[in-house]
Protein backbone atom coordinates (compact mmCIF):
# COMPACT_ATOMS: atom_id res chain seq x y z
CA UNK A 1 0.00 0.00 0.00
CA UNK A 2 1.33 3.42 -0.96
CA UNK A 3 2.31 6.09 1.50
CA UNK A 4 -0.62 8.09 2.78
CA UNK A 5 -3.19 5.36 2.07
CA UNK A 6 -5.12 3.47 4.70
CA UNK A 7 -7.25 1.00 2.70
CA UNK A 8 -7.22 -0.80 -0.63
CA UNK A 9 -9.85 -2.67 -2.66
CA UNK A 10 -9.47 -4.70 -5.84
CA UNK A 11 -12.35 -5.73 -8.08
CA UNK A 12 -12.60 -8.59 -10.55
CA UNK A 13 -12.80 -6.15 -13.46
CA UNK A 14 -9.35 -4.75 -12.74
CA UNK A 15 -10.74 -1.65 -11.02
CA UNK A 16 -8.84 -0.84 -7.82
CA UNK A 17 -9.27 1.84 -5.21
CA UNK A 18 -7.37 3.16 -2.23
CA UNK A 19 -8.62 5.52 0.42
CA UNK A 20 -6.03 8.11 1.32
CA UNK A 21 -5.51 9.07 4.93
CA UNK A 22 -7.36 12.28 4.04
CA UNK A 23 -10.45 10.21 3.20
CA UNK A 24 -10.25 10.84 -0.58
CA UNK A 25 -10.79 7.78 -2.76
CA UNK A 26 -8.18 7.25 -5.47
CA UNK A 27 -9.02 4.71 -8.18
CA UNK A 28 -7.15 3.17 -11.07
CA UNK A 29 -7.81 0.80 -13.92
CA UNK A 30 -6.29 0.14 -17.35
CA UNK A 31 -6.88 3.83 -18.21
CA UNK A 32 -4.80 5.17 -15.29
CA UNK A 33 -5.33 6.74 -11.87
CA UNK A 34 -8.11 9.12 -10.92
CA UNK A 35 -9.91 10.30 -7.81
CA UNK A 36 -13.63 10.36 -7.16
CA UNK A 37 -13.49 14.14 -7.15
CA UNK A 38 -12.20 13.99 -10.74
CA UNK A 39 -15.32 12.10 -11.84
CA UNK A 40 -17.53 14.35 -9.76
CA UNK A 41 -20.73 14.73 -11.83
CA UNK A 42 -21.27 18.33 -10.76
CA UNK A 43 -17.83 19.47 -11.87
CA UNK A 44 -17.46 17.46 -15.07
CA UNK A 45 -20.93 17.56 -16.55
CA UNK A 46 -22.61 20.86 -17.18
CA UNK A 47 -26.11 19.50 -16.92
CA UNK A 48 -28.77 19.87 -14.28
CA UNK A 49 -28.19 16.60 -12.40
CA UNK A 50 -30.11 15.42 -9.37
CA UNK A 51 -29.25 11.71 -9.28
CA UNK A 52 -26.39 9.58 -10.57
CA UNK A 53 -26.49 5.84 -11.44
CA UNK A 54 -23.35 3.68 -11.22
CA UNK A 55 -24.38 0.21 -12.35
CA UNK A 56 -21.01 -1.49 -11.88
CA UNK A 57 -20.64 -4.57 -9.74
CA UNK A 58 -20.28 -3.65 -6.05
CA UNK A 59 -19.07 -0.10 -6.75
CA UNK A 60 -21.54 1.25 -4.20
CA UNK A 61 -21.03 -1.38 -1.48
CA UNK A 62 -21.62 0.45 1.83
CA UNK A 63 -18.07 0.77 3.15
CA UNK A 64 -15.43 3.48 3.28
CA UNK A 65 -13.62 2.48 0.09
CA UNK A 66 -16.67 2.22 -2.16
CA UNK A 67 -20.20 3.44 -1.48
CA UNK A 68 -19.51 5.87 1.33
CA UNK A 69 -16.72 7.53 -0.69
CA UNK A 70 -19.02 7.90 -3.70
CA UNK A 71 -21.85 9.17 -1.48
CA UNK A 72 -19.56 11.79 0.02
CA UNK A 73 -18.33 12.91 -3.41
CA UNK A 74 -21.77 12.94 -5.05
CA UNK A 75 -24.14 14.17 -2.36
CA UNK A 76 -21.97 15.96 0.21
CA UNK A 77 -19.56 17.69 -2.19
CA UNK A 78 -21.30 17.79 -5.58
CA UNK A 79 -24.76 18.55 -4.20
CA UNK A 80 -26.62 15.72 -5.93
CA UNK A 81 -29.78 14.38 -4.30
CA UNK A 82 -28.59 10.79 -4.58
CA UNK A 83 -26.88 8.00 -6.43
CA UNK A 84 -27.75 4.37 -7.04
CA UNK A 85 -26.07 1.13 -7.99
CA UNK A 86 -25.25 -2.25 -6.44
CA UNK A 87 -23.69 -3.65 -3.29
CA UNK A 88 -22.20 -7.13 -2.80
CA UNK A 89 -24.51 -9.71 -1.25
CA UNK A 90 -22.55 -12.49 0.49
CA UNK A 91 -24.40 -15.71 1.16
CA UNK A 92 -23.77 -19.34 2.04
CA UNK A 93 -20.31 -18.71 3.42
CA UNK A 94 -18.15 -17.38 0.62
CA UNK A 95 -20.44 -16.98 -2.39
CA UNK A 96 -21.50 -13.56 -3.56
CA UNK A 97 -23.32 -11.73 -6.29
CA UNK A 98 -24.02 -8.15 -7.19
CA UNK A 99 -25.00 -6.37 -10.40
CA UNK A 100 -26.90 -8.22 -13.13
CA UNK A 101 -24.93 -9.37 -16.15
CA UNK A 102 -25.33 -7.84 -19.57
CA UNK A 103 -25.02 -11.21 -21.33
CA UNK A 104 -28.14 -12.61 -19.66
CA UNK A 105 -30.32 -9.67 -20.69
CA UNK A 106 -31.04 -8.86 -17.05
CA UNK A 107 -29.44 -5.41 -17.27
CA UNK A 108 -31.67 -4.47 -20.19
CA UNK A 109 -34.79 -5.72 -18.38
CA UNK A 110 -33.94 -3.70 -15.27
CA UNK A 111 -33.18 -0.59 -17.33
CA UNK A 112 -36.52 -0.99 -19.13
CA UNK A 113 -38.44 -1.28 -15.83
CA UNK A 114 -36.52 1.65 -14.40
CA UNK A 115 -37.38 3.84 -17.41
CA UNK A 116 -41.04 2.83 -17.24
CA UNK A 117 -41.23 3.72 -13.54
CA UNK A 118 -39.54 7.10 -14.00
CA UNK A 119 -41.76 8.03 -16.96
CA UNK A 120 -44.91 6.98 -15.10
CA UNK A 121 -44.16 8.97 -11.97
CA UNK A 122 -44.05 7.85 -8.38
CA UNK A 123 -47.78 7.06 -8.32
CA UNK A 124 -47.13 4.22 -10.84
CA UNK A 125 -44.30 2.54 -8.90
CA UNK A 126 -45.21 -0.83 -7.37
CA UNK A 127 -43.79 0.30 -4.00
CA UNK A 128 -42.81 3.68 -2.58
CA UNK A 129 -39.73 3.64 -0.38
CA UNK A 130 -38.43 7.15 -1.15
CA UNK A 131 -39.98 10.38 -2.36
CA UNK A 132 -37.30 10.76 -5.06
CA UNK A 133 -38.88 9.00 -8.05
CA UNK A 134 -35.55 8.21 -9.75
CA UNK A 135 -34.00 6.62 -6.67
CA UNK A 136 -37.24 4.83 -5.84
CA UNK A 137 -37.40 3.50 -9.43
CA UNK A 138 -33.90 2.04 -9.02
CA UNK A 139 -34.99 0.04 -5.99
CA UNK A 140 -38.30 -1.08 -7.52
CA UNK A 141 -36.71 -2.12 -10.83
CA UNK A 142 -34.48 -4.57 -8.96
CA UNK A 143 -37.33 -6.20 -7.00
CA UNK A 144 -39.00 -7.61 -10.08
CA UNK A 145 -41.23 -10.52 -9.22
CA UNK A 146 -39.59 -11.71 -6.00
CA UNK A 147 -37.59 -14.27 -8.02
CA UNK A 148 -35.23 -12.08 -10.04
CA UNK A 149 -33.67 -9.98 -7.29
CA UNK A 150 -30.52 -7.89 -7.29
CA UNK A 151 -28.74 -6.10 -4.44
CA UNK A 152 -29.59 -2.55 -5.42
CA UNK A 153 -28.60 0.32 -3.17
CA UNK A 154 -29.30 4.04 -3.25
CA UNK A 155 -27.60 6.81 -1.33
CA UNK A 156 -29.28 10.06 -0.37
CA UNK A 157 -27.91 13.01 1.54
CA UNK A 158 -29.16 11.45 4.78
CA UNK A 159 -27.99 7.84 4.34
CA UNK A 160 -28.59 4.76 2.23
CA UNK A 161 -31.35 2.30 1.36
CA UNK A 162 -30.76 -1.21 0.06
CA UNK A 163 -32.88 -4.08 -1.22
CA UNK A 164 -33.17 -6.50 1.71
CA UNK A 165 -31.86 -9.82 0.41
CA UNK A 166 -31.80 -12.88 2.64
CA UNK A 167 -30.48 -16.41 2.22
CA UNK A 168 -31.22 -19.85 3.62
CA UNK A 169 -30.42 -23.32 2.30
CA UNK A 170 -34.06 -24.15 1.50
CA UNK A 171 -35.26 -20.98 -0.26
CA UNK A 172 -31.85 -19.77 -1.49
CA UNK A 173 -31.76 -15.99 -2.07
CA UNK A 174 -35.06 -14.29 -1.34
CA UNK A 175 -36.50 -10.90 -0.56
CA UNK A 176 -36.69 -10.10 3.13
CA UNK A 177 -39.32 -8.12 4.99
CA UNK A 178 -39.24 -5.18 4.94
CA UNK A 179 -38.27 -5.12 1.25
CA UNK A 180 -35.88 -2.19 1.71
CA UNK A 181 -33.69 -1.43 4.72
CA UNK A 182 -32.47 2.01 5.74
CA UNK A 183 -28.84 2.40 6.91
CA UNK A 184 -28.50 -1.32 7.72
CA UNK A 185 -25.29 -2.93 6.39
CA UNK A 186 -25.57 -6.17 4.39
CA UNK A 187 -24.27 -9.47 5.82
CA UNK A 188 -20.45 -9.56 5.94
CA UNK A 189 -18.17 -11.83 3.90
CA UNK A 190 -18.31 -15.39 5.27
CA UNK A 191 -21.91 -15.13 6.49
CA UNK A 192 -23.88 -18.38 6.46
Amino acid sequence: MGAGFNAVWTGKSGYKAEVRATGELECWDSEGRFTVSEVNPASNWREDLNDFVIAGRSVLHPDGTNGFAWKQAATDHAGLLGLSGYYVFYYGGFRSFSAPTDASGQSFAIATRFTTYVKGGLQNHPWVFLSDEVLNACLCANIRDFEHLFPAIVYTRSGYYRVNLCYNEVEAIRLGVPYVLENVPPPPFGSP
